[in-house]
């Protein structure tokens, strides 16, 4: 069957009636449980598995893609607005979308970030469907010395996101790497800092972790404010211009929106890395990148750009190993090769001879859950806003009670509110001692997967570190790393004081 017969049949497949509301349902889905912190991608791609099994593969697929895609979106509602990450792949978003909403610019921030998502979305699909199998073998090129070297650049952005004190910075990121050290011990199996805890054998969850320290420490910071006569919170601003993304703005975004996007694209191909810390490299990326790096985390629309881009663009990149070699880019796609299996699809080379029509149908599908990602945020923008002009009574029990049931909705566990209440504590701390939350939360999510990493090289190379020195892409991002270092120094020498930033 030659390509244009293929793509014939493939136009059939999912332009039906039943495709069509499938990926506007999935969509919806996929943005409620992003938006609602502790719920998240795997979980909402979980609850939808099921509804497939009356499915075809065609629909059944994109219908879970279509919740994959709006989940990442949904993330960054609850970033914006509350300054809390809905899914750990919008932890970077908080950064710039909650300030922006402070400043009475909610709407602006919104919808930046629906802009980012889809333009990246759209990317990461392109590079799936015009260069997959291609991607897929530079991916598998990446052993663990590659990886530990591409994960130490990419700890070299704490330097640039410690705000005007280093040594702060520094000590934020010391705290996330004790934090991410505790548990089990990937390659040796060993017990670290679990203080006989049979709950802390596992490590300390993302979820419970992230939703103390940025939520429940903000409300702790919000319920201390005295009250005025004025109880709101967050105000929306009458200007305009506040409250949309004009032509020439997101214009002057592009070039971050493709960077982060390409970046996006990278991370999601390799596997294991995935949406959040291609969220935190974009992010710092266009930092490096920008004539003014000290108005990042102050409230800029380039901040929401790239870190939006970065990480909905892995989507695309997270199935081009699972669609072309069967291995899965993230937790998420293992879910979805699952689900693949389960309609009768075996992910590998041969997917792409013997179901070519269903495999460039889903391809289409995925486009469409692209536009009707666009159709709900744009929807949905107007009635998120007014969740600003909510009083402060009503707004902290809301998000309270939010954080409460999503925490405990990924384990149902008591333990891990505990462990939400804790870390709510520690952040609230951090905050009142001026330590920025930044390095702390990328040196926690980082830790675990560069030492498991480090620790395969060593054993590759017989305890031989210059491994990371002999191979050429692992020299590559060496280098890139000594760069990076000198580059911040650089800037940091020649700038002048700045007020610090809140997270």
């Amino acid at each position: 069957m030659d390509l244009l017969t293929t793509l014939h049949a493939s136009f059939f497949m999912i332009f039906t009636i039943k495709c069509v509301i499938a990926i506007f349902i999935g969509v919806f889905w996929g943005v409620v449980v992003g938006a609602i912190p502790g719920l998240g991608i795997v979980l909402g791609i979980s609850l939808g598995l099921p509804f497939t099994f009356m499915m075809g593969p065609v629909m059944g697929i994109s219908f879970l893609l279509g919740i994959y895609k709006g989940a990442i979106y949904g993330g960054s509602i609850s970033a914006i607005l509350i300054g809390t990450p809905g899914t750990p792949a919008a932890a970077a978003t908080v950064f710039d979308g909650y300030p922006m909403t402070k400043k009475g610019q909610a709407g602006k921030a919104l919808e930046m970030a629906l802009y980012a998502s889809v333009i990246g979305d759209v990317f990461g699909e392109a590079i799936l469907i015009v260069v997959a199998a291609q991607l897929a073998k530079i991916a598998l090129k990446f052993g663990p010395p590659e990886k530990f070297s591409l994960i130490v650049f990419a700890l070299s952005i704490i330097g640039a996101t410690s705000g005007r004190s280093l040594p702060k910075g520094m000590i934020s990121a010391a705290i996330g790497f004790m934090v991410g050290i505790v548990g089990t011990d990937e390659v040796s199996g060993s017990f670290r800092y679990t203080f006989d805890t049979l709950e802390l054998q596992s490590g300390i969850g993302l979820i419970p972790m992230l939703v103390g320290v940025f939520a429940i420490s903000e409300l702790v910071m919000l319920a201390e404010q005295r009250t005025g006569r004025k109880a709101v919170i967050l105000t929306t601003s009458d200007n305009p211009e506040d409250n949309r993304v004009s032509w020439k703005e997101l214009k002057g975004e592009i070039r971050t929106i493709f960077d982060s996007s390409v970046l996006g694209v990278f991370f999601g191909a390799l596997p294991g890395l995935g949406s959040t810390i291609a969220a935190f490299v974009a992010y710092g990326n266009a930092q490096r990148r920008s004539k003014d790096p000290d108005k990042f985390g102050t409230g800029i629309l380039t901040g929401v750009a790239a870190s939006e881009s970065g990480n909905n663009a892995v989507a695309g990149g997270a199935l081009i190993p699972a669609l072309t070699l069967g291995i899965p880019g993230d937790i998420a796609t293992s879910v979805l090769l699952g689900a693949f299996m389960l309609q009768g699809l075996r992910p590998g080379p041969e997917l792409f001879e013997k179901d070519a029509a269903i495999v460039y149908a889903i391809f289409i599908g995925l486009v469409i859950s692209s536009v009707v990602l666009f159709i709900w945020g744009k929807i949905g923008i107007k009635l998120f806003v007014r969740f600003c002009n909510l009083t402060r009574e009503v707004l902290i029990p809301v998000v309270l009670l939010f954080c409460f049931v999503g925490t405990y909705a990924v384990g149902t566990s008591i333990f891990d509110l505990g462990v939400m209440v804790f870390f709510g504590v520690v952040g609230y701390f951090l905050r009142k001692l001026g330590i920025p939350l930044t390095p702390f939360l990328i040196a926690y999510i980082l830790e675990p997967i560069a030492e498991a990493e480090f620790q395969r090289a060593m054993i590759t190379s017989d305890g031989n570190p210059s491994i990371f020195f002999t191979r050429p892409i692992s020299l590559f991002f060496m280098v890139l790393v000594i760069l990076s270092i000198v580059f911040t120094a650089y800037r940091r020498i020649k700038s002048p004081p700045v007020a610090e930033k809140e997270f």
